[in-house]
C-alpha cells in the first residue's frame, strides 16, 4: 500500500523545478518614471530675460514685455493738457461819438461823421471743459483784443475854412475773461459771456495842424455771445457787446455794438 506514495514524489518534484525555472527567467518589470513637473514660474522668468535682453538699448517708454503691464511717460500727454488756445478775427460796424478839441482851441463834432466797418484780432486761453452735472460743461479763460478803423472825411473851421485831408482813425484795445456753457443736447454749439476793461482811442491827422488830435478814454464792456464749431479747430461766432464810457469828458463810446467773426484753436 506503500507504492503509490513514492510513484507521485518523482512527478512532484519535477513540477516544482519547472515553476522555479520560470519564475527565474522571467523578465523582471520595474515602474515607468514619470517626468517631474515642469516649473512654471522659472520658465516664465527664464522668457522674461531673454526678451528683455533682445530689446536692450531701447528706450523706457518703448520696452514692452508680452503678457506684462507697460509703462508710458506721462510728461509729452501733460504738457498743455489743461488749456486751449485760439485766435479769432471779426468785424463790427463802428461810429464815434461825442466831441473832441485840439491845442489850437478847435472843436471837432463826431455826429456827422459816417459808420465804418472795424475789424478786430483777440488772442485768447480757455480751461478744459468742467463738468456741470451730466450733460453741461463750462470753459473758462481769459482773452485779449484789438480793433481799428480808419476813415477819410473833411473838417470845417469856425472860419468857414474847409480841411479836406482829415482821416480819423479809432481803436479800441480790451481784455478781460470769458466763460463758455455747452450742453450734450447740441455739443457744437456754445454760449460765451465776457466782461472786459479797455481802452479807447480817436486820433485825427491832417497836414494842417488846426485839424490835428488825439484823445483817450477807458471803458468797461460785456459781451454775449454764441458760437458754433464748424470743425474740431473752427468755430464761427457772433457776439453782442455792451461798452460804457468811464469819464471820457466830451468823447463818447457807442452803447452797442455786433460783430461777426471766426476763430482758430490749437
Amino acid at each position: 500500500m506503500k507504492r503509490p506514495l513514492c510513484i507521485w514524489s518523482p512527478v512532484a518534484a519535477i513540477m516544482f523545478s519547472i515553476i522555479s525555472i520560470s519564475a527565474w527567467s522571467a523578465p523582471k518589470t520595474t515602474p515607468k518614471e514619470t517626468p517631474a513637473e515642469e516649473n512654471l514660474r522659472a520658465r516664465a522668468v527664464t522668457e522674461t530675460e531673454v526678451i528683455g535682453t533682445s530689446q536692450k538699448g531701447a528706450r523706457a517708454s518703448e520696452a514692452q514685455v508680452t503678457g506684462m503691464l507697460t509703462l508710458k511717460d506721462p510728461r509729452p500727454e501733460a504738457i498743455g493738457r489743461s488749456w486751449v488756445y485760439y485766435a479769432g478775427l471779426s468785424a463790427q460796424s463802428f461810429q464815434p461819438e461825442g466831441t473832441a478839441s485840439n491845442s489850437t482851441g478847435t472843436t471837432f463834432d463826431f455826429s456827422n461823421r459816417e459808420s465804418s466797418v472795424m475789424p478786430a484780432f483777440e488772442l485768447g486761453v480757455l480751461s478744459r471743459p468742467y463738468a456741470l452735472g451730466e450733460n453741461w460743461a463750462l470753459n473758462g479763460g481769459i482773452r485779449l483784443r484789438g480793433s481799428f478803423t480808419s476813415q477819410q472825411g473833411s473838417v470845417v473851421l469856425a472860419s468857414g475854412y474847409e480841411i479836406n485831408d482829415a482821416r480819423l482813425s479809432s481803436s479800441l484795445l480790451s481784455g478781460g475773461l470769458i466763460l463758455r456753457l455747452s450742453t450734450a443736447y447740441a455739443p457744437r454749439w456754445g454760449l460765451t459771456v465776457s466782461p472786459q476793461t479797455g481802452v479807447a482811442t480817436y486820433t485825427q491827422t491832417s497836414s494842417n495842424d488846426y485839424a490835428d488830435f488825439s484823445q483817450s478814454f477807458s471803458f468797461d464792456s460785456l459781451g454775449f455771445g454764441v458760437d458754433f464749431a464748424v470743425s474740431k479747430r473752427w468755430t464761427l461766432f457772433t457776439e453782442w457787446t455792451q461798452r460804457t464810457a468811464r469819464n471820457p469828458g466830451s468823447l463818447a463810446l457807442q452803447n452797442e455794438n455786433l460783430e461777426l467773426g471766426a476763430k482758430v484753436q490749437w
